[in-house]
Parts: C-alpha cells; structure tokens; sequence
C-alpha cells in the first residue's frame, strides 16, 4: 500500500544482543565437536588412545619414512594378566589396566604416543626416534614405572611387563609390518621368561 520505507536507521549496538547469542552457541557447538572427537579417539578403560587412533597416527608416521624420518614402537604386554582376572575379579583386572594406562601416560615423554591395542596390550609409538634410542627409552621406562599397583582395597599387584621393540624401516611394503616385527620380539620377551624388553630389527 505505498507504506514501505526506503531506509531503516539502525546502529551496530542493535545487533550486539543476537551476534553474542550466536557466538556463544558456535562455542558451544565447536566444544561439543571437540569432546565427541576425543571421546572417540580414547580407549574407554585405560583412557589412552584407542586402536583406531593408533592406527591412524602409524599411517601418519609411515608416510614420513620417504623424507628421511625414523620411528620406533614398543608393544607391551603386562605379566600374569589373566592371574589377576582369574584370582581378584574382572573389577581387579579392570583396575591393573586403568593404572598400567596411566603409569605410562606418566612415565612417557610429551612427544611419544601411548594406545591400548586390546585387552592388557599397549603400544607406545616413539616419533623421531631411531631404535637405539628408543631401546634406552624403554629401559627408562622400565626403571621408572611403579614396582607395585593397588588394584582394590587390600590388593596390591606386583607390576611386571614383557616389551618388543622395532623400527619402522623405508624398506616396508606395509606399516604393519614394523608392528609385527615389535609382537615377534614380544613372544621372544615371553618365551624368555617375561618382564623385560626384547627388540627385533628390520632386515
């Protein structure tokens, strides 16, 4: 009805209201994102990285081999796991890898990544680190680590571990291969008696 007006005064401070609302929820929704990333990259028990993010950042690493970088992994595998299970209760075994989980977050360097690959299994991937170095870093590792874990009220178990070493190596056709290298040194570590680290080197 010839009623439209061509201009509307209007002032930035008329927006201030909505523009905060709206920044407010895209911080809500970015966090949101952020903590459902994280939570699907955790192992739910140990609270340490889950398998997939293992197996993502052993890709990530293996690309890296072309331009000259060297990386090393340790498998462990804590002793008389199924004892405790069998002995205290699936709670006490529960317990033992919460604890293993966190001694190792806390005895690693900022630099290494540390996963649960399943049951009482871990792998810590050493970034940047030839296989001389990692073999004294998991000797380190060893000494450093607590020699006793409460599992529950009155149930201390005495930590021991077995470990295998490797060395990813350009001369891989797979990334897994470094990985199978690290669980036959494993199965040597335990054959030898366990609660010590074992290293098998590329050929």
């Amino acid at each position: 009805h010839n009623r439209l007006r061509k201009s509307y005064p209007t002032g930035l401070g008329d927006f201030v209201q909505t523009f905060d609302l709206l920044y407010q929820l895209g911080k809500m929704m970015v966090g949101k994102q952020r903590q459902v990333a994280n939570e699907a990259a955790l192992d739910h028990l140990s609270q340490v990285s889950n398998r997939r993010s293992f197996e993502e950042k052993q890709r990530e690493l293996y690309k890296t081999l072309a331009d000259g970088w060297t990386h090393s992994l340790l498998i462990l595998d804590i002793d008389n796991f199924k004892q405790v299970n069998d002995t205290f209760g699936h709670d006490a075994g529960d317990a033992l890898i919460v604890q293993f989980g966190k001694a190792l977050k806390d005895h690693l360097r900022a630099s290494d990544f540390v996963a649960r690959l399943g049951g009482d299994e871990f792998c810590v991937l050493f970034p940047n680190t030839p296989l001389k170095r990692a073999t004294e870093l998991a000797e380190r590792l060893r000494a450093s680590m607590p020699k006793t874990l409460e599992l529950t009220s009155g149930v201390a178990h005495k930590l021991e571990w077995s470990g295998g070493l490797s060395e990813y190596s350009r001369a891989d056709s797979s990334e897994n291969m470094a990985l199978s290298r690290a669980d036959a040194a494993l199965l040597d570590a335990k054959r030898a008696g366990r609660n010590r680290t074992m290293l098998q080197a590329a050929a």
